[in-house]
């Protein structure tokens, strides 16, 4: 595997048995070309890079994290070249391996940069457990901040990208996308920091306030745990930002056989009334990753639309 030029700043992925075999699963999917489409030539294919890196806002030495780099990334001629970044954040209870191990999020990256229907991009899947059961975090900082896990997101993984790959470090450069948990967290998070994030999509996201079976650690006892719940969904958050979303874009899509059709109706039917820029889809389909997989060639053409553009082989000033 080639090796980028700052790879010394990144360190390799700690060896933990079934997230090695994941990735591997994942390697050999890729290599196997086993998902839908025509296959990429081999020097098209981007490079997934097992990671750890410092959360200092979590009190970590290190955090993990899986990258992709597009095939250009290592190119003698790109050596000065900067990209947009796409941050993949996972549903609870889930793993950040889920993108590559059952969305192929890697191949269906190859294919739609080969196609020109998405620039090419850094990916990011940031490992996003917290204090909930099986980890389950819903990418927010719980009640007593021993587990901030939307700060470690939006502080310390946008913090180390920038410094450990060639990135475009503006927020019209960068966006979310999630599936469940994940996506009501990609959407919530543009809607809370539209001067770190351009787009966000959501697949299959809850919009309406969860449950908070097995989130106790999250939310926390009351007086806490109802201002959390209504504060983590997405719909709450659309009135008082509509205002501040000036050139931001929100991508939703659910199946129809799942329940999170009434959220992202809802959903639509608000981002309507208050203008904000949005694409909203109902397919036919479950809460799973046959849905979600599909859905990703979809949703990321929509979300990297906006990214700036910059001619082949430029430099961007950080």
């Amino acid at each position: 595997m080639a090796v980028p030029p700052q790879r010394s700043e990144v360190a390799l992925f700690r060896e933990r048995p079934r997230r090695l075999l994941a990735v591997a699963l994942a390697l050999l999917a890729i290599a196997a070309g086993c998902s839908d489409g025509p296959r990429v030539p081999l020097s098209a294919m981007g490079h997934v890079v097992p990671v750890h890196f410092p959360a200092p806002t979590l009190g970590m030495p290190a955090r993990e994290a899986i990258v992709y780099l597009p095939a250009s990334y290592d190119a003698p001629g790109a050596a000065a070249r900067r990209y947009p970044v796409v941050y993949f954040l996972h549903g609870g209870p889930g793993w950040h391996g889920d993108w590559f191990q059952h969305g192929d999020l890697a191949r269906t990256l190859d294919r739609l940069i080969a196609e020109k229907r998405v620039p090419e991009v850094i990916a990011i899947a940031p490992d996003g457990h917290g204090a909930g059961r099986k980890g389950m975090s819903l990418w927010m900082d719980n009640w007593n901040g021993t587990s901030r896990i939307e700060t470690f997101l939006t502080r310390d993984v946008i913090a180390w990208a920038d410094s450990a790959f060639r990135t475009r470090p503006d927020a019209r450069d960068r966006a979310l996308v999630g599936i469940s948990d994940g996506g009501d967290a990609a959407v919530r998070l543009l809607l809370e920091h539209p001067d770190l994030y351009g787009a966000g999509a959501g697949l299959s996201g809850r919009y309406h306030p969860h449950g908070s079976k097995g989130l106790e650690a999250v939310v926390g006892p009351e007086p806490y745990r109802t201002r959390n719940l209504i504060r983590e969904a997405a719909l709450g958050h659309l009135g008082s930002a509509a205002r501040r979303m000036g050139g931001r874009f929100i991508y939703l899509d659910a199946g129809v056989l799942d329940n999170t059709a009434w959220d992202l109706i809802a959903m639509d039917m608000r981002m309507g009334q208050l203008d904000i820029a949005h694409e909203t889809h109902l397919y036919v389909g479950y809460h799973d990753w046959p849905f979600w997989r599909r859905r990703l060639a979809i949703a990321l053409p929509a979300v990297t639309a906006g990214f700036t553009a910059a001619p082949h082989g430029s430099a961007q000033k950080l």
